[in-house]
């Protein structure tokens, strides 16, 4: 099955109006997991010894969840984000976990208006960063379990450079092969999604 065929299959079956731009992808980069996005993978190879991978786990405004932190135990449960008009961050951030056990359960994501635009690698509602395991760091297991997320009007870019893949949409995933999601995603109004690697 051809990638367009694949990408337009998966943006019809999300519904509501979506307008994608900046389509220009000639494959999919195997690390990205699209639910209403566009991702493009420069020919350039990276140079994965001079990448330096940071941490980082946010999780922005959960009103009327909870968040437990216990050992390398992060738990995420109940609850809704909320994000609007001027939230330059995503929902979600989490990128190389370095050895820690993420848990996302049943929250609800609500993005309205937001305006994202990453010059150095992805942008979305949630982005989710686990496949780069490197030496030290091959116990970290993200799961996500019955997480909705909900997009109105969002206008996100992402920029990759040195040969590394942008990817720019509601929900951008890099799972390793220990990582678990249950995810919905509804895309409502007016979209732009645009991704370019140099």
């Amino acid at each position: 099955m051809s990638m367009n065929f694949r990408r337009k299959l998966a943006l019809s079956a999300l519904g509501g109006a979506l307008l994608v731009t900046a389509y220009t992808a000639i494959s999919a980069p195997n690390p990205i997991t699209d639910k209403g996005s566009v991702s493009q993978k420069s020919s350039v190879v990276a140079n994965k010894h001079n990448k330096i991978n940071t941490e980082q786990v946010k999780i922005n405004g959960l009103q009327g969840g909870k968040i437990t932190t216990k050992g390398n135990k992060i738990i995420v449960q109940g609850g809704t984000i909320v994000s609007k008009a001027g939230d330059k961050e995503p929902a979600i951030r989490i990128e190389n976990p370095q050895n820690k056990q993420i848990l996302i359960q049943n929250t609800r994501i609500l993005s309205d208006g937001v305006t994202q635009n990453n010059k150095n690698g992805s942008a979305g509602i949630v982005v989710i960063e686990n496949n780069q395991k490197q030496a030290g760091n091959s116990h970290s297991r993200v799961q996500v379990d019955n997480v909705r997320v909900e997009a109105r009007n969002s206008t996100i870019r992402a920029q990759s450079t040195s040969g590394g893949s942008a990817c720019a949409g509601v929900v951008c995933t890099g799972f390793g092969d220990d990582d678990d999601s249950n995810m919905t995603v509804h895309i409502r109004g007016n979209n732009t999604f645009e991704a370019i690697s140099k």
